[in-house]
């Protein structure tokens, strides 16, 4: 159990044929007054939020990976797929299953703005409160070759969400912006096969 960790919590950065399974992370709202949030205050939560905390990471060209029975309450993406570095090899192969998600932003691909993700299958997922359940990132980048294809989620269970306007139970976002990245190029990221 990694309780009320400061940051992302395993990140997988160009690894093959890896495994996690069997991990609890917590971290909880605190607060209950706007004044002393340092992440940001959430009036339907009455809480402050926890910091931008993703729970599991699979990038930068990780292959083969198979994450399963975790619990997650975290700031930011419960698991999330990023992007491979120009000349990397795509992460792909990855299948996510039986995870219990709870106060994030559930089960998400991106940002990505170069490199690619592929084959990947969210699978057997719980979400409880989550700001958006399944989606797609990605924003103008460097690499007109750039992708996203071939994402499945599959069996997933969503109580309630938080930005059910913004972007609901599933959302692809061509133009996600993140608060402190502008306009980083000319090229839009394909993504395919969701």
């Amino acid at each position: 159990t990694l309780l009320n960790p400061p940051c992302e919590v395993v990140i997988l950065d160009n690894v093959s044929k890896g495994e996690v399974w069997d991990v609890n992370v917590t971290a909880k709202f605190y607060a209950t007054s706007p004044d002393l949030c340092v992440g940001g205050y959430n009036a339907k939560l009455g809480g402050c939020e926890p910091p931008n905390v993703d729970g599991i990471n699979a990038a930068g060209g990780s292959q083969d990976i198979w994450i399963h029975d975790l619990y997650i309450e975290s700031g930011d993406d419960a698991v999330v797929m990023k992007q491979s570095k120009p000349g990397q090899a795509c992460t792909r192969n990855v299948l996510v299953e039986n995870v219990y998600m709870i106060n994030n932003y559930g089960a998400a691909v991106g940002s990505i703005s170069e490199g690619c993700v592929e084959n990947v299958l969210y699978r057997n997922l719980s979400m409880t409160n989550v700001g958006c359940g399944c989606w797609i990132k990605a924003t103008n980048g460097t690499d007109p070759n750039s992708y996203v294809r071939n994402v499945t989620f599959e069996d997933i269970e969503i109580v309630g969400t938080r930005q059910a306007t913004s972007c609901g139970a599933v959302s692809v976002s061509q133009l996600y912006y993140e608060v402190d990245v502008q306009y980083v190029g000319p090229y839009t990221v394909a993504v395919d096969d969701i």
